[in-house]
């Protein structure tokens, strides 16, 4: 009996440490996977007004802690004879993603990281890109701050993009507790339609040495690539901190013979986001596109158009534009339309701005509500009519909220094809955002699809249901052995 019960207890402890081990695996987020790996990297001492290196790093350059920054050398792929070199090689932004690659992590900048000339690859034309490694869906995290030091505060960290310098990123990337400061116009961080977010903390602002800087000097985003083509991509950005210039769901476009196709393209936007020239569902005004357009705007400050389909307009003829505004600052917006002006190309087929979900003060959607141009449908909060909105007097009534307006007919001619005030039944234009690859042949960057989806709301569920899997199968083994080992015992016994 008492070698039974020893028995017993030793199956039972061995499951009880495989499911502690299994739960402590597969409770681990996808989003940013094997988080230990992280690198610091910082550039050698610069010239303060040149930004020539002066000086070298301390420590052993291996970037694994902040007395040992990353130090880059000379990449075995670097041809200095090229007709264009790619300089992005040797930096340490590109030679940390290159080691975290395979299994993603963090990036910590944590002094100044300057991009200029010296560190980026022409492609065409004048303009540059910095390039990530491919790192794919193995996410990587870039952030000023860890382990609750802020190295912007301690050692003035932040990333300068000079002239002719741009940011191309080649994996799916988290930035947060960040600051990015521009030397030049037009400097834009590209995502090449991995998904991307940008999250809480991000300062985007124009160098103190630039003098009457306008809008056009503080960082751009593009959800898609700047310098190359794309088919069959649902890129997905997500925006929730920073100041910028434009904010672009397509790709950037440096040149006119680029194409974007068969696309999902989708923005996230809120927090406290700010926008002072443009938000595009696609491209800008030089590569094509081709697809439909999912922008929805939860909060932030928007000093800008805001426009479906911008520039080339789109290569198909049934695309669709969906806009949705639950909140927002947008007492200085310039427009919310769902096409541009002489666009060449096709027109979406069908656009709508839908406001059901708006939770602000009704004066704040009043001023969304003023800047509308033309959509196919509007959509109202319930209650809310296009007379109260066009009648309404913020002074006598500017604390009142949506909730608080009863229902109103509407008798006068919309601007708008059509305005409802129910909730429409309207599938998003990307039900399923995909994760792509990028593929570096010679100097032709080329995006294309992948089979894996990114990780969906019911992710939790899965990975439970995998955890109980496991401990189940692990049980069945245990009572296995327990049965044998019993039934042994028993033979032996005189």
């Amino acid at each position: 009996m008492k070698r039974s019960a020893y028995i017993f207890g030793v199956a039972v402890a061995v499951v009880g440490v495989a499911a502690l081990c299994l739960l402590t695996a597969l409770a681990t987020p996808n989003l940013l996977k094997n988080t230990e790996n992280v690198i610091f990297i910082k550039d050698p001492v610069r010239d303060s007004e040149t930004y020539k290196i002066t000086g070298g790093l301390e420590g052993d350059g291996s970037g694994r802690n902040a007395d040992n920054p990353l130090i880059p050398g000379i990449h075995e792929e670097y041809d200095p004879n090229a007709q264009n070199p790619k300089n992005y090689l040797n930096t340490a932004l590109y030679q940390a993603t290159e080691k975290l690659k395979d299994s993603g992590g963090t990036v910590v900048i944590m002094g100044e990281c300057y991009f200029g000339n010296g560190e980026v690859f022409v492609s065409e034309g004048e303009e540059g890109d910095v390039f990530t490694a491919n790192f794919g869906e193995n996410s990587i995290k870039f952030t000023s701050v860890y382990n609750n030091i802020d190295y912007r505060e301690t050692s003035g960290a932040k990333i300068i993009l000079d002239e002719n310098a741009n940011i191309s990123v080649l994996g799916s990337s988290l930035w947060e507790n960040i600051t990015i400061e521009t030397m030049s116009k037009d400097r834009v961080i590209s995502f090449n339609c991995y998904r991307a977010e940008v999250g809480n903390g991000v300062v985007c602002k124009p160098s103190n040495k630039i003098e009457n800087s306008d809008c056009s000097y503080y960082l751009s985003l593009s959800a898609g690539s700047r310098t190359a083509d794309s088919f069959g991509v649902n890129p997905f950005l997500i925006v929730s901190s920073g100041t910028y210039n434009k904010i672009t769901a397509g790709p950037w476009g440096d040149s006119k013979k680029q194409t974007m196709e068969n696309a999902n393209a989708c923005l996230l936007l809120g927090g406290n986001v700010r926008v002072l020239g443009l938000i595009s569902g696609t491209a800008q005004d030089k590569c094509n596109f081709g697809g439909n357009v999912d922008i929805t705007i939860n909060g932030g400050r928007y000093e800008c158009d805001i426009i479906g389909v911008f520039g080339t307009g789109m290569t198909n003829t049934d695309g669709v534009v969906k806009i949705k505004i639950n909140g927002g600052d947008f007492s200085k917006v310039w427009s919310i339309c769902d096409s541009g002006i002489g666009i060449k190309n096709n027109p979406p087929m069908y656009t709508v701005l839908n406001f059901s979900g708006w939770e602000g003060k009704l004066s704040e959607l009043g001023c969304a509500y003023s800047a509308v141009i033309f959509f196919s449908q509007v959509i109202l909060p319930d209650g809310i009519s296009e007379d109260m909105l066009k009648d309404y007097n913020e002074e006598t009534t500017k604390e009142t909220s949506v909730s608080d307006i009863q229902t109103e007919e509407t008798t006068e001619n919309s601007i708008v094809t059509d305005i409802i005030t129910e909730e429409m039944t309207f599938d998003s234009v990307a039900p399923d955002i995909q994760t792509v690859y990028t593929i570096i042949q010679g100097e032709d960057l080329i995006i294309q699809t992948q089979e894996n989806d990114f990780e969906n709301d019911d992710s939790d569920t899965t990975r439970m249901s995998e955890v109980l899997a496991g401990i189940g199968l692990m049980a069945v083994v245990a009572i296995s052995v327990v049965w044998l080992l019993y039934k042994k015992s028993k033979i032996r016994k005189p």
